[in-house]
């Protein structure tokens, strides 16, 4: 049981780190954004038009709505008006329990297979699938650009990966297990 446990808490110190390095050191990912010309204007603007936090579609649902989505432009905004600094630390230990959980649910998957080739195959399928379903949605349904979505599915990718490839080696095997 320590043994997970431990596994489960080193995965998702590792996956924080990982995550860092991708989103706040890596300058690819945000090669896929357009710039606005003037971000204190733009943000004035935004607040005053919108102003309360959340999430718009434009256009909303309504009985308008389908000849408004032909004629464009198209938009899903979110709007913060109490963002936290960046690497806020309240923020971060968020980030870090994001990341334990999904280090656990992937150790609570594992614990039900027994080979570690198997595990990782799981593991690896499972990350796919999360990727594609949810990655996929993004630039169907939601307007997102395929490029911005394509550096967000790298990440998920890679994320898996370094997540299975750790718990198969650090979560006890079967015969641990059944020796407890």
């Amino acid at each position: 049981m320590n043994k997970s446990i431990s596994a489960v808490f080193i995965t998702a110190t590792v996956l924080f780190v990982f995550g860092f390095l991708y989103w706040a050191v890596n300058p690819l990912p945000y090669s896929a954004l357009n710039q606005v010309k003037s971000e204190g204007i733009s943000q004035l603007t935004v607040a005053k038009l919108f102003p309360e936090s959340g999430a718009y579609l434009i256009p909303g649902p309504g009985p308008k709505s389908q000849e408004r989505l032909e004629k464009g432009p198209a938009i899903l905004l979110s709007i913060d008006h109490t963002p936290s600094a960046e690497g806020a630390p309240l923020d971060l230990f968020i980030g870090f329990l994001h990341n334990l959980a999904t280090a656990f649910l992937l150790a609570l998957i594992l614990s039900k297979v027994k080979e570690n080739g198997e595990r990782m195959k799981v593991v690896i399928i499972s990350g796919v699938l999360a990727t594609v379903l949810i990655n996929g949605s993004e630039v169907i349904w939601w307007f997102q650009p395929l490029n911005w979505v394509a550096y967000h599915a790298l990440y998920y990718i890679l994320y898996f990966s370094i997540a299975g490839a750790l718990l198969c080696r650090l979560l006890p095997s079967e015969e641990e297990t059944t020796n407890e």
